[in-house]
């Protein structure tokens, strides 16, 4: 895969929200090489030191919410979705029919929405054990500290330098490794290209009026090319991890990587990103029939 690093754009939706954590997802155009190789690390995290808890299951899911960051990043969906309409080569040119676009979109991608589903996934299935042992995870100095860096806007600039030195000079061996690990028990990529897709979809469908040929159409060309887009998705979420993480030396990398291996971990990313790709489809389904509707409106005019 190639990479330019002064044609880098961001991708639909911009933030993709996972677990405990949000990170920026580029879409990258030719020019440049980066190999990588496919590993996977394996362990388990030490116990962490009490913590005081919440009572009710309420309570403590409000807490794990916070803790983790999602609070955060669900507040930003809104805007971060606008911010990715503004910049679609998609989007129409009546600015009228944009603006009221970007009305369905605000109206369709509310942070309350978000905040409902992953509440509703934490509860369901509620262990009191599970959620106070993740409670303690997420309250440690690490995964504070890991919680603050993932809640950080990208330096766009500073983003681009760090592509084109590892370009000159690759990541260690080490260092790739692991950052593959974490994407790999976070499913990063997968559900970037959710996000990415579901936006798209929603944007294609508005624009061919909701034609039901040509949407069958586009499904069938997305699922042959599912293996394509994930090939050109992977290397480019191994980049900006690695810009997002560099602050983390390995062996608090490997940490990171290793609360997702635990029980309470794996439950934790599993239960959030389910959660949070079905809020976003719901999202992008409305989306669509909304500006579908719009496109009709317009054409019966």
């Amino acid at each position: 895969m190639r990479f330019d690093a002064k044609r880098i754009t961001m991708a639909i939706c911009g933030v993709a929200i996972l677990g405990c954590s949000g990170w920026v997802t580029w879409q990258i155009l030719s020019n440049g090489q980066l190999t990588l190789p496919i590993s996977h690390a394996e362990a388990a995290i030490k116990p962490a030191p009490l913590q005081p808890v919440a009572s009710s299951p309420d309570e403590l899911i409000g807490k794990i919410i916070i803790l983790s960051g999602l609070q955060k990043q669900v507040e930003e969906i809104g805007d971060k979705v606008l911010e990715s309409i503004r910049q679609s080569p998609d989007k129409p040119d009546d600015p009228v029919i944009v603006k009221e676009i970007e009305k369905i979109a605000a109206e369709s991608y509310k942070p309350e929405h978000f905040h409902q589903r992953l509440h509703e996934a934490l509860k369901a299935d509620f262990n009191r054990e599970r959620i106070e042992k993740l409670l303690k995870a997420l309250n440690t100095p690490l995964m504070r500290r890991i919680t603050e860096i993932e809640g950080r806007e990208f330096d766009l600039h500073m983003l681009e330098v760090f592509i084109e030195g590892v370009i000159r000079e690759p990541l260690p061996t080490n260092r790739l490794r692991l950052l593959q690990a974490l994407e790999s028990v976070t499913h990063t990529t997968k559900f970037a290209i959710e996000l990415m897709v579901g936006m798209k979809r929603a944007m294609l469908m508005g624009a061919v009026n909701g034609d039901a040929e040509t949407m069958i159409i586009f499904d069938t060309k997305l699922s042959e090319q599912k293996k394509e887009l994930t090939e050109n998705m992977y290397p480019a979420m191994m980049l900006t991890m690695a810009y997002a993480y560099q602050e983390l030396n390995d062996m608090e990398l490997d940490e990171y990587v290793q609360f997702y291996l635990t029980e309470e971990g794996n439950w934790f990313i599993t239960q959030t990103v389910n959660a949070l790709t079905a809020a976003f489809r719901a999202s992008s389904l409305q989306t669509g029939k909304r500006i579908a509707e719009l496109a009709i409106i317009k054409k019966t005019r």
